[in-house]
């Protein structure tokens, strides 16, 4: 962190207050996802924003490393890190969307 913030020749400082930030979203994510795989009927429409909120922070996680990566020009120091983040993106949103094709097939059925 501290490498990819030293372009802008910002302190240590700002790279572990950087750092802690991403922990605790990182954290936050976790944690929603793991209370959705505890629900019993995640297909329910009372659990529905419960299984959707894991994938909004997650998400927005992602975009955020994707603006960073562009804004600390990480991809010239680490060309394989934007396409990661891009790919897990990508995995969440499609994640996302069969999850709301499973929900209304059970609906249906």
């Amino acid at each position: 962190m501290a490498e990819s913030v030293s372009l802008y020749s910002l302190s240590r400082t700002w790279a572990a207050v950087l750092f802690s930030l991403v922990l605790i979203l990182q954290l936050a994510a976790s944690s929603l996802f793991w209370r959705a795989t505890l629900e019993s009927n995640p297909f329910s429409p009372r659990a529905r924003p419960g299984v959707l909120y894991p994938f909004f922070v997650g998400s927005g996680l992602f975009c955020g490393f994707l603006v960073f990566d562009e804004v600390l020009l990480i991809y010239r120091r680490f060309p394989n890190l934007e396409t990661t983040h891009f790919t897990i993106l990508c995995a969440l949103l499609l994640s996302l969307v069969l999850i709301h094709l499973l929900g209304d097939r059970e609906k249906a059925a």
